[in-house]
């Protein structure tokens, strides 16, 4: 499931469950947040960066955490 809402700067935060309705639907354990970059070497170009900011619960992982342990 994708959540896409707005942040104070007015940029899109892309909230990721990646397992959908089924629990615990809590920060660093299903859930997720992105937002939209532009690339400094090429303006046109716009990528997912993950937000190291969100809050995880207890045992969880802040999403740069989450993919870097994910994508080794």
């Amino acid at each position: 499931m994708i959540i896409i809402t707005y942040g104070a700067k007015s940029s899109p935060l892309f909230l990721f469950d990646i397992n959908g309705h089924k629990g615990p639907n809590a920060y660093g354990k299903d859930l997720f947040s992105f937002n939209i970059s532009i690339s400094s070497d090429d303006l046109t170009k716009y990528f997912l960066e993950p937000q190291a900011c969100d809050y995880p619960v207890q045992g969880g992982k802040d999403t740069r955490t989450m993919m870097r342990t994910a994508f080794k």
